[in-house]
């Protein structure tokens, strides 16, 4: 999981001509996510908080906060 995190880190910094990660609607969600279930929650919680701000979604809403859920614990080896 740790390299998925590094991938969208690289992925970041690089420069693109075409279809940048800011040009696909989903990266901060899958991001954030992908950090909670690495146990990174501070900077997880703010591409999350970007998505949800970006995009006009509540971040209090009940998809949101499962998802937290369920990579929170993934951090915690709670997953299966």
């Amino acid at each position: 999981m740790n390299y998925l995190c590094e991938l969208f880190q690289r992925r970041s910094e690089m420069t693109f001509s075409r279809f940048s990660l800011a040009n696909y609607v989903q990266t901060d969600l899958a991001w954030g996510l992908a950090l909670l279930a690495c146990g990174h929650e501070a900077h997880g919680c703010q591409h999350i908080d970007k998505f949800c701000d970006d995009f006009g979604i509540d971040s209090e809403a009940g998809i949101i906060q499962k998802s937290y859920v369920e990579a929170r614990s993934i951090a915690l080896g709670l997953d299966g």
